[in-house]
């Protein structure tokens, strides 16, 4: 039981040379730094944690298993005091790993260089995603069962492709992932090609998936792409209106069917049957840009302005990761995207201001606008 804490026991545990007196001493000690750290400078601080590591060896167990129980449940713990306890033998530490409020994101990247800390950090809850990527990319399988396994957490589209990754020979890892919220339509269907049986029925189910001879089911997904009923499009059918600035018949690209209520869905279908200069034009039409401005962001490396774009038309993280990777994945040679890129053009779309989205998608439209009157006017003189 924590023994009440006075200045006189302090100065009467530190009289008291014995093994039980320095135990006791830890205690006390332990005790007063939890109270009082945060209000602590950082000398002061230093001074109680030399102090805790010259009397830990001599402390019991129990002393040192009743502080680090206080310490994991105290939400404004010093983070010396956390960091100590988290390098003491692991049934000591465990419950500050797993826990404790006050272990920062470095911490516990430095503690889990200890493969045995390492599992219990991945199972912590509310574990910082910079974490969780940097123990995945460690390539465990079992340190990736852990991950995968904690629904505390948030995995980023790079962990959860090194997941896959590694799940190739892994039946107990595919099952793990095919549940995670995060796998993106378009891995899962990666990774229906060559999953296990049953993942892959999981999968087709998940993301609607129709088999080939299921022409039911195939008809239901393309009906869900909204397509408005109404009579067929008339033969005299002049198309939808164009865009401000230059038209995208002058490109010689045919414009969306107006019957078709544009989406991000309905680009992802188009551009996964390889139309992507549709997709151009339908990414235009709901942006209100020129589409040969949207053809300059397309070949962006970075996807910065494509970002905007999205993030200005309200478009989800999901839907805009997809179609991201999907025109990626059109340019590249090989038709392989590096999951670096994608997760730096995502951190772009979490992290752009929003005043930064309007400015800019206002700024385009405008320029937009202004070319296509001097246009109009050069063309009347």
């Amino acid at each position: 039981m924590t023994e009440v804490f006075s200045v006189e026991a302090l100065m009467d545990a530190a009289r008291d040379s014995t093994p039980e007196g320095r135990s006791r001493l830890f205690g006390l000690l332990g005790q007063l730094f939890l109270a009082r750290g945060q209000s602590l400078g950082e000398g002061e601080r230093r001074g109680f944690t030399e102090l805790l590591e010259i009397l830990k060896p001599f402390a019991t167990v129990e002393a040192r298993l009743e502080l680090a129980y206080a310490t994991a449940n105290a939400p404004f713990a010093p983070s010396d005091l956390a960091r100590l306890l988290a390098e003491d033998d692991i049934e000591i530490a465990s419950l500050i790993l797993f826990q404790s409020e006050s272990l920062g994101a470095s911490d516990l990247l430095a503690l889990a260089e200890d493969p045995e800390r390492a599992t219990i950090i991945a199972a912590r809850r509310a574990l910082p995603m910079m974490v969780a990527d940097a123990l995945m990319r460690r390539g465990d399988p079992d340190l990736a069962r852990v991950l995968l396994k904690n629904e505390t957490i948030k995995l980023s589209i790079p962990a959860m492709a090194d997941a896959i990754e590694m799940a190739r020979d892994d039946l107990d890892l595919q099952q793990r992932i095919a549940k995670r919220p995060e796998l993106m339509e378009e891995a899962g269907i990666e990774m229906s090609e060559w999953a296990d049986p049953a993942v892959r029925a999981a999968l087709v189910e998940r993301f609607e998936l129709a088999p080939e001879g299921d022409i039911a089911a195939r008809l239901r997904n393309l009906l869900s792409l909204g397509i408005e009923s109404g009579s067929p499009r008339e033969p005299d059918f002049t198309g939808a209106m164009p865009v401000p600035g230059p038209a995208p018949e002058a490109s010689g690209l045919p414009l969306p069917d107006p019957r078709f209520r544009l989406s991000p869905r309905l680009m992802v279908e188009t551009l996964r049957r390889g139309e992507r200069a549709m997709a151009e034009a339908m990414f235009a039409k709901m942006a209100d840009l020129p589409i040969a401005l949207v053809q300059r962001f397309v070949k962006e490396s970075n996807g910065e302005s494509i970002a905007v774009a999205a993030r200005a038309i309200g478009m989800a993280r999901e839907e805009f990761a997809t179609i991201y990777l999907l025109w990626r994945k059109a340019q590249s040679q090989d038709g392989l995207v590096a999951a670096g890129a994608l997760g730096g053009a995502l951190d772009l779309f979490d992290t752009i201001p929003q005043d930064r989205v309007e400015v800019e998608i206002g700024h385009w439209r405008r320029s937009a606008q202004a070319d296509a009157t001097g246009t109009e006017s050069a063309g009347t003189a």
